[in-house]
């Protein structure tokens, strides 16, 4: 679930935590929170690689979105995300 999302990510793991991010969606398809980690591996990922990988940040922002129009709290968003990551993402 989200904790070993969570413990990849933190190790660096980030197709560790994708991986991870799939059997969660899988397991639970409704549960909202996987956007919001999603957003935060992809996110971080494309930050960490240059920011030169259009498709990662295109992903991020879908889930991102998806967080947003399924209801997700903003306070988690806030605590999740940093500001600039979430500038980032929420962009054009």
């Amino acid at each position: 679930g989200a904790e070993r999302v969570l413990t990849l990510f933190s190790a660096g793991d980030f197709d560790g935590a994708e991986a991870a991010l799939a059997a969660m969606r899988a397991a639970r398809p409704e549960a909202r929170e996987a956007d919001l980690l999603q957003s935060l591996v992809l996110g971080t990922r494309w930050v960490f690689e240059g920011g030169t990988d259009a498709s990662l940040l295109a992903r991020a922002r879908k889930a991102l979105a998806s967080w947003r129009e399924r209801g997700g709290s903003r306070r988690t968003e806030e605590a999740l995300l940093s500001p600039s990551l979430r500038s980032a993402l929420s962009g054009p």
